[in-house]
């Protein structure tokens, strides 16, 4: 099949300009969020305790998210230049499925536990608390299903350069 490859080069740019904007809107809704906290009269370290919790489970899951849609924009943009399936094109799918996995982690396990470590509980650790919505689940699933296809891609396409 000879031709033009179809350019996934505006894609990429409107995908990074979209991680933008979406930035902008999760900073803007957390700052409202955090304006509203009730504090701790006279007690400095429930409030930097409070803070530190509320940052971390409105901000980490997204934030890898985010990051994630941001490789796939590079990813975009190496497959729009018609960019065979090397080593590049594998971090970048390598590393979208990693974030995507990150977040996923974040969401389930580590900021429903912080949040309540830092925010309730603040005598001490008090277990894993997880939060298994479906949605992050399935994000997570689907990061480790692309990290997966991306590394064996890799060796398939390794295998068959030894053939030629």
């Amino acid at each position: 099949m000879s031709g033009r490859p179809f350019s996934l080069h505006p894609g990429s740019l409107a995908l990074k300009i979209a991680v933008i904007v979406l930035t902008a809107a999760l900073i803007a809704q957390c700052s409202t969020e955090y304006k509203a906290m009730t504090w701790v009269m006279g007690d400095a370290r429930a409030n930097v305790l409070k803070v530190f919790a509320f940052w971390l489970s409105s901000v980490l899951a997204p934030g890898f998210y985010l990051c994630a849609l941001w490789d796939l924009g590079n990813v975009f943009k190496r497959m729009g230049r018609g960019e065979a399936f090397g080593p590049s094109m594998v971090r970048g799918l390598q590393s979208t499925g990693l974030c995507l996995m990150m977040g996923a982690t974040a969401a389930v396990v580590l900021a429903p536990s912080f949040a309540k470590w830092l925010g309730d509980n603040l005598h001490g650790f008090s277990g894993l608390h997880l939060n298994l919505d479906i949605e992050n689940v399935t994000i997570g699933l689907i990061g480790l299903t692309l990290h997966l296809l991306a590394r064996r891609g890799a060796g398939v396409k390794a295998e068959l350069e030894q053939f030629v």
